[in-house]
């Protein structure tokens, strides 16, 4: 295989992103779609001259954004190089947790005070339940099936460092209690799990299929009345008096208003104001053949486990409804190396490492996708200037965060007032020398895989 053959697009990189990038790569979830997706009819996919608002990235953030204002009234058009979910919002692992960014509820209690923390708490199981609303109001108008189902996120101590931050989380008496689980009950209910020394259960939580959920939010932002034109890429953004005139791969459009909602995809000379305040990072994962049932029972894994280890550079997994195993975690630096082989082999040898009953087990599917990571660890949905907003920053944990914060970018627009959380108070910090965010990555990965393996 030539080493062409390996690379994906890479916004740090590539000059332009190209149309149809989602087909550089075959996940599980487009093998297996719940439904055919629906067909674009009306002229819907050509690009209008102008609208009130343009959104930029047909994914969840892109998506609820759209929804909510079409909703209210406004003349709204998502654009994306792409298909619908073109990219982490159909090759995400599926987990709607009550999280988001790198930090933890200790984190943002420590940095911003008890308050905030609770607010943030409450923000991030808020968008578990706005998934779980829309999951619903999708297959009652629309009949998609996007496989939503009430889980439990488990947080897995992989060494004995691990188990007292975890512990110090725990709350059984909270409105969404967080239980620790020791070591003896986890061999108890997942025999099959390995460097396990104790875990915090977490609900609510919730399981789906990642692209279905995203053709759902389409079909009713599309019923609401917003234009969603795929295929179209964004190529520069001008800010003037009255609006915003942006250059696409279909020609100019007119905007009073750019949501920048395509994270971790949004290419480096689309809007370098906002761009050089994330870092892109691939997250790749692999999904196995179907299990037997002696597998699945020495696992103990039930599709309603959602399971994430307290790794820096962390793998996560779960049982998929056809009873396959999906695991991933951190993958290769650049797009040139995405789908080089070395890596598919390092991320089965830690699922092997970390559930040893699936030896002789391998990848059916694997894939890799671009999460936004920003400096200081937290997501963002913020006004970067009168004329345009963005979100970002997830890393990775997405789903739930992203479709909530979708829906905030879109309330702000409409002149709502948000919930004072840093989210969509502070803009994320920008990189102070953006053309070493790699080497700095490279570094990075070093020091946590060091960390990683020894008992801090």
């Amino acid at each position: 295989m030539s080493a062409h053959r390996y690379r994906i697009y890479d916004p740090l990189t590539d000059a332009h992103i190209p149309l149809n990038h989602e087909q550089q790569v075959t996940s599980y979830w487009r093998a297996h779609p719940t439904q055919p997706e629906a067909p674009v009819t009306d002229n819907c996919n050509v690009l209008p001259a102008q609208c009130e608002t343009l959104i930029i990235g047909a994914g969840y953030t892109g998506l609820n954004a759209a929804l909510t204002l079409a909703e209210h009234g406004h003349n709204v058009v998502v654009i994306d190089a792409g298909a619908i979910a073109a990219g982490c919002s159909s090759r995400n692992a599926g987990f709607v947790l009550p999280a988001s960014g790198r930090l933890s509820i200790q984190n943002y209690s420590d940095t911003f005070g008890a308050d905030v923390a609770a607010g943030v708490l409450n923000e991030f199981n808020a968008g578990v339940r706005h998934v779980e609303q829309l999951a619903a109001r999708m297959h009652t108008e629309h009949g998609v099936d996007c496989q939503y189902a009430a889980s439990r996120y488990l947080r897995i101590a992989h060494n004995s460092g691990q188990v007292a931050p975890l512990q110090q989380l725990a709350d059984n008496h909270a409105p969404w209690p967080r239980q620790f689980l020791t070591a003896a009950d986890l061999q108890h209910q997942l025999p099959g799990v390995r460097h396990a020394h104790g875990a915090l259960e977490q609900t609510p939580a919730g399981r789906v299929h990642p692209l279905a959920l995203a053709q759902g939010y389409a079909q009713l932002a599309r019923a609401a009345g917003a234009r969603i034109v795929t295929q179209c890429a964004a190529l520069n953004i001008t800010e003037l008096p009255s609006g915003c005139d942006v250059a696409t791969s279909q020609g100019h459009i007119r905007a009073e208003h750019v949501m920048l909602c395509s994270n971790g995809y949004a290419n480096r000379q689309l809007f370098s104001q906002v761009t050089t305040r994330q870092l892109p990072a691939l997250s790749s994962i692999g999904v196995t053949q179907p299990l037997s049932r002696w597998q699945v029972e020495q696992l103990g894994l039930t599709p309603n486990d959602l399971v994430m280890d307290t790794r820096r550079l962390k793998y996560y997994y779960r049982l998929l409804p056809d009873q396959r195993l999906l695991f991933g975690g951190r993958g290769a630096i650049s797009g040139k190396d995405a789908q080089h082989p070395k890596y598919q082999a390092q991320l089965h040898q830690a699922m092997l490492a970390t559930l040893p009953v699936l030896r002789g087990v391998g990848f059916k599917y694997a894939w890799s996708g671009w999460v936004s990571v920003a400096l200081d660890s937290y997501p963002r949905s913020y006004q970067h200037s009168q004329r345009i907003s963005a979100a970002l920053g997830y890393c990775g944990a997405g789903i739930s965060f992203a479709s909530l914060a979708g829906k905030r970018l879109a309330q702000r627009r409409l002149g709502h007032t948000l919930p004072p959380l840093p989210f969509y108070q502070r803009a994320p910090l920008q990189f102070s020398l953006p053309g070493l965010r790699r080497t700095g990555q490279r570094l990075y990965y070093q020091y946590a895989r060091l960390r990683d393996n020894l008992n801090w």
